[in-house]
């Protein structure tokens, strides 16, 4: 067999030979014939005038010369049976595919809604923490102002100590949160007369006493204290007591960092 001959029939071998001719893989030899003169007679270029009608005749002739002989027709139907089977293998690879496909997107999508759920319940935990905290302020706030309002009304408010402070309001400008916070104070009213000048509150003398300390260790700008109520009876054990305080080490490097700051001002050092 001639290299051009091998060329025509894989040519052949790819065509659907069978369907060319109308007929069912399982015909007869004589279903085949009857089946080529009956699309032969409608497409011979004597009786059909349409320029395609030759083409057609000749590709149904090639095909019934090669599916009369029975080594073609063997050869054909083998590898039809062979690409029927790649077909299905086809199949089956694509089905396992879309189905690892569509497990890959299920544990994708879990993966989503378990991050949402969990963004979610952080998000709610983090609003449940500060609504616990606003309320647990509100709860607080309203018990210091129940417990000065009780004593108020009975005259019990020799514990109640209250505190002038004043600072250089050009160097610095202290809020009432500010000075509440770094005094421990309960209570803080800025005057509205003289900047540099506010009114500050304690529940006991011994946290005013404390409070003296606490406003001469601020190193942005130092406070000056005066009383505005009566100093306590033992206002210096007070003080001995204030003074022994152990401090957090925060608050001593603080205070140690404060010291280098002027005695390097009192040595003429520039910083």
């Amino acid at each position: 067999m001639s290299a051009s001959d091998v060329a025509k029939e894989k040519e052949m071998l790819k065509r659907d030979l069978y369907k060319e001719l109308g007929v069912a893989r399982n015909a007869s030899d004589k279903d085949i014939k009857k089946a080529y003169r009956n699309k032969a007679r409608d497409v011979h270029p004597d009786k059909n005038p349409s320029p395609e009608a030759a083409a057609i005749f000749h590709k149904l002739k090639e095909a019934f010369d090669f599916l009369k002989e029975p080594q073609n027709r063997a050869k054909l139907d083998m590898h039809l049976d062979n690409w029927q089977k790649q077909q299905e293998r086809a199949e089956k690879m694509d089905s396992v595919l879309r189905e690892k496909r569509s497990e890959m997107d299920r544990r994708e999508a879990a993966a989503e809604e378990r991050e949402r759920l969990q963004r979610r319940k952080t998000v709610n935990r983090a609003e449940q923490i500060k609504r616990l905290r606003a309320e647990g302020q509100n709860l607080l706030e309203r018990a210091q102002a129940q417990y000065r309002l009780s004593k108020r009304r009975v005259g019990k408010t020799d514990d109640i100590a209250r505190l002038r402070v004043s600072w250089n309001h050009e160097h610095y400008q202290f809020s009432a949160e500010e000075i509440k916070k770094h005094l421990g104070a309960c209570g803080c009213v800025l005057s509205t007369k003289k900047k540099g000048v506010a009114a500050v509150e304690f529940y006991t003398m011994q946290q005013a006493v404390a409070a003296e300390f606490k406003a001469k260790r601020l190193l942005q700008c130092p406070l000056e204290v005066k009383w505005l109520t009566q100093q306590p009876t033992n206002y210096a054990e007070s003080r001995e007591k204030a003074r022994q305080k152990t401090y957090s080490s925060k608050e001593m490097r603080a205070f140690e960092a404060y010291q280098e700051n002027v005695l390097k001002r009192c040595e003429g050092f520039q910083l």
